[in-house]
């Protein structure tokens, strides 16, 4: 396509967060019914990290949040998420993710660690299990382990995470859609739907810029 037609997605985004993978399948369908080229870039945005506390995994909020609203949208998207047995701290994987991007397996990478915590219930702040997840999206495991360690990528997930909130982003998925030739920016809330996205980018058709 002409380069008038392509919009960037921009996406903080944290493994512990499950609006975000909830938002994987309507970025799919965005990316293949648009009429626009799409280009998706996934940022880091540690929600806590550490020593911050983590959500308590059998407390009322969580309970209440998964019921009244990430059970009902992954219903509508068809897809069977579990509220997890522990809130585990999510750097680690997010530095994986960081190396990942560097090769052809990233989003693969990064769909199977949202699966491994929110479908399989699995600690993704273990080694092994960051490992296990890049050896089954065609990683090299001692790679990603040893840049896990990597000062590098560690401090690209820190500077994401202030990137981000520079840009007025307190949760997550902050979702900002850029038109590649006139500059103009529209931000969508978290889990956003199909609909949401196809309005954003008409806005972009008019020029209005509502970032």
């Amino acid at each position: 396509m002409s380069e008038k037609n392509h919009v960037t997605i921009d996406i903080w985004s944290d493994y512990v967060c499950p609006y975000c993978y909830l938002e994987l399948p309507v970025l799919e369908e965005l990316q293949s019914t648009c009429d626009r080229e799409i280009t998706i870039n996934w940022h880091a945005f540690e929600l806590r990290p550490y020593p911050n506390p983590t959500l308590p995994p059998d407390g009322d909020y969580l309970k209440t949040v998964w019921a009244n609203s990430v059970y009902p949208i992954a219903s509508e998207r068809g897809m069977s998420l579990k509220l997890p047995p522990i809130q585990p701290y999510s750097k680690d994987a997010l530095a994986a993710a960081e190396f990942a991007k560097r090769t052809p397996h990233f989003d693969a990478f990064h769909a199977a660690m949202f699966k491994a915590f929110f479908v399989d219930g699995k600690d993704i702040s273990d080694r092994g299990i960051i490992k296990e997840v890049a050896r089954e999206s065609g990683l090299d495991p001692k790679e990603v382990s040893g840049a896990i360690d990597h000062s590098s990528f560690r401090e690209t997930v820190d500077r994401s995470l202030q990137e981000g909130l520079a840009l007025g982003a307190q949760g997550v998925p902050a979702i900002f859609l850029t038109d590649t030739v006139t500059g103009k920016k529209v931000r969508v809330p978290g889990a956003a739907s199909l609909a949401m996205f196809r309005a954003a980018i008409e806005k972009l058709d008019k020029g209005q810029d509502a970032a």
